[in-house]
């Protein structure tokens, strides 16, 4: 079977901090909703993308992805043993501050039996208004009781690392 350029449905997700910036990039969102991601590219337990053209159409990345796995993914060491796409990619529209998250990695998430492999992230910055800013990171090292004392102080904020971004960065 030769694969073609398979074109997804985005998933649009509402979110508490979301906005109406996305349709700058050709969403359709629907009215009066608060929309903070456009899932592009997603296998996930979420929202499965649709495939809309061709052969595949109307089957998810995830069944064509079982079918043919090897074709989508290549045949060399491949990171997820089952038959998942390894991709989740989003276009973010973050009017608001988001939560603190925590990712573990793959081996983490196998030991304590998460539903989800780890994370790995990579950030590129479409557009960005004067003092955005991302937050990763601690600003030092830091110990369960500091991150404890800084929850229940509300100055978690104060320990984390933050990095001004731009457009293109």
């Amino acid at each position: 079977m030769d694969l073609y350029p398979l074109k997804l449905k985005p998933i649009l997700k509402e979110r508490l901090w979301g906005g109406r910036n996305l349709i700058g990039w050709n969403k359709k969102l629907p009215a009066e909703k608060k929309i903070g991601e456009s899932w592009e590219i997603s296998d996930h337990q979420e929202g499965y993308s649709l495939i809309v053209n061709g052969l595949f159409a109307g089957r998810t990345i995830r069944q064509v992805c079982a079918d043919f796995k090897s074709e989508l993914m290549g045949v060399g060491p491949v990171r997820y043993q089952d038959s998942r796409f390894p991709l989740l990619v989003k276009l973010i529209d973050a009017q608001e501050l988001l939560s603190i998250q925590v990712h573990p990695d793959d081996e983490y998430a196998a030991k304590n039996r998460y539903s989800d492999p780890g994370k790995t992230e990579f950030w590129y910055i479409l557009e960005a208004r004067p003092g955005a800013k991302i937050i990763k990171g601690w600003k030092q090292d830091v110990s369960r009781e500091m991150v404890e004392k800084a929850i229940l102080e509300d100055t978690l904020a104060d320990l984390l690392q933050e990095f001004p971004v731009q457009k293109g960065q």
